[in-house]
Parts: structure tokens; C-alpha cells; sequence
């Protein structure tokens, strides 16, 4: 399989781009799902649905999952740059601001 600049970068940066569970979540429903279509045409065509409908949902569950991946990686980015992790939310970027109070000079 051929890995996109993207998937790479993901790969590298720790994040887990393949899950059992989810490819099997998507084989079998998408497995299911072609099996009640094939029906229509006989045992063969309930194989043949259960087949084809098994690869798509191997696929779609492949693709949601990089989305996925790629949408924590963005987030987790942003949430390092504003300061969620690892940070105190931007505030050591802030001047501190000072209290004017009517004859005081501080």
C-alpha cells in the first residue's frame, strides 16, 4: 500500500493509522449489508453481495479512520500552540496588566 506525504507524517508522529476493530466493524457491516441486497437475486447473489459489500466496508472503515487520525493530529497541534498541552493557555504571552488607581504612581 502506498502511503500518502500525509499518512506519513501521521505514521511518525505516533498515530495509529490501522485498527483491527475498525476494519472488522466496516467488513462486516458493509458484509451484512450486501448480503441483504444480493438476497434479492438468489443464494448466489447473497455470496457474491456479501463479497463486494465486505471489501467496500473495508474500505470506507480505512478511509474514516485516516480522517480520523488526520483530524486528532490537527487538533492535538492547535491544543500545543494555544497552550492546552504541555502550556499555560497563552498567558505567558500576555503583559501583565497593571492596576491604575486614581494618585498612584505604580
Amino acid at each position: 500500500m502506498a502511503w500518502t506525504q500525509r499518512e506519513r507524517e501521521l505514521r511518525e508522529a505516533g498515530i495509529p493509522l490501522r485498527s483491527d476493530a475498525s476494519l472488522a466493524a466496516g467488513a462486516i457491516s458493509g458484509a451484512a449489508a450486501g448480503i441483504s441486497v444480493g438476497a434479492f437475486a438468489g443464494p448466489s447473489g447473497a455470496m457474491i453481495g456479501a463479497f463486494l459489500g465486505g471489501a467496500v466496508g473495508v474500505a470506507a472503515g480505512r478511509a474514516i479512520e485516516v480522517r480520523t487520525a488526520q483530524e486528532d493530529f490537527v487538533q492535538e497541534r492547535l491544543d500545543e500552540e494555544i497552550g492546552i498541552i504541555g502550556g499555560d493557555l497563552g498567558a505567558g504571552d500576555v503583559p501583565r496588566s497593571r492596576r491604575i488607581i486614581e494618585g498612584d504612581d505604580t
